[in-house]
């Protein structure tokens, strides 16, 4: 099957998010499915795989929305005012917006890392969600900042930095802000992020909920269940999976989502997610 590429812009009051819309050509979609980032060295390992996982989903049947939050990649916006409230927003417009273009009322969202997090805090518009997706979630903010700055320290090493790599991080602003490596924390983002904390936080339920836990030999976090039971509506079916797959967001390296995209849509028909299409 085809896939349909096009960039979409849309408005949040006033800013302008930009992204990329994937179709399926030639048959008709099953579902609409908005994809939320990691943050700061995490997006951009991410980057390529979850280019290649919306195609992938793309031809299963999904139509799958890609988007910057705002004040990140091509997105109107500046990161060193932006709150945690505004990314809500974003996602939620997202949605609003995949269904507008599609005609498709049944859309989902999937979260990777940090944006598994906004996904969780994110309300559905009207009552649960149909379905929501978590790939090897992150359930706080401070856990957040701390594997950005490890990652940045560590990318700084490879490539020869100097000891202020060993911190992965300056405050040259003076305001308690965080330059990760031109992702910059302004003090109120720094400050909402740090005390986020899941499932305390969490605002979104779902019909269907995946969790998938990529195992590298290590046994599934209990949190993983916990947040499942709290993510799943009172009618609905959560699962947490295991994938024996390498963490495509800590090193920009080669990687086919397709076994991981398959288990995902695997574990979505084993919670009925899509029974009442």
């Amino acid at each position: 099957m085809s896939v349909q590429e096009t960039v979409e812009s849309f408005d949040r009051h006033g800013t302008r998010l930009r992204g990329v819309l994937h179709r399926p050509v030639g048959q008709a979609p099953t579902a609409g499915l908005v994809m939320c980032y990691p943050f700061g060295e995490e997006r951009k390992s991410a980057a390529r795989v979850m280019t290649l996982a919306a195609r992938v989903f793309c031809r299963e049947g999904f139509c799958v929305l890609r988007f910057d939050y705002c004040g990140t990649g091509e997105s109107d916006g500046c990161l060193e005012t932006v709150t945690l409230g505004q990314w809500v927003e974003d996602i939620r417009q997202a949605r609003l917006h995949l269904s507008k273009e599609t005609g498709m009322s049944r859309v989902g969202v999937l979260g990777v890392r940090f944006g598994a997090a906004l996904a969780a805090i994110t309300p559905g518009d009207e009552g649960p969600l149909p379905f929501l997706v978590l790939w090897a979630p992150l359930w706080s903010g401070r856990s957040c900042v701390e594997e950005c700055l490890r990652h940045l320290a560590a990318t700084r090493l490879v490539v020869g930095g100097d000891r202020e790599a060993e911190n992965g991080f300056s405050d040259t602003s003076g305001t308690g802000g965080l330059d990760m490596g031109g992702f910059v924390l302004g003090p109120p983002l720094r400050s909402e992020l740090e005390a986020l904390e899941l499932p305390r936080d969490a605002k979104v339920t779902a019909d269907a909920v995946v969790v998938v836990h990529f195992s590298r030999q290590v046994a599934v976090p209990p949190e993983h269940e916990a947040m499942c039971r709290r993510l799943t509506s009172s009618t609905g079916v959560g699962r947490v999976v295991d994938v024996p797959a390498r963490p495509f967001w800590v090193t920009a390296s080669r990687y086919d989502p397709q076994p991981l995209v398959d288990r995902t849509i695997e574990a979505l028909g084993a919670c009925r997610a899509f029974e009442s299409q």
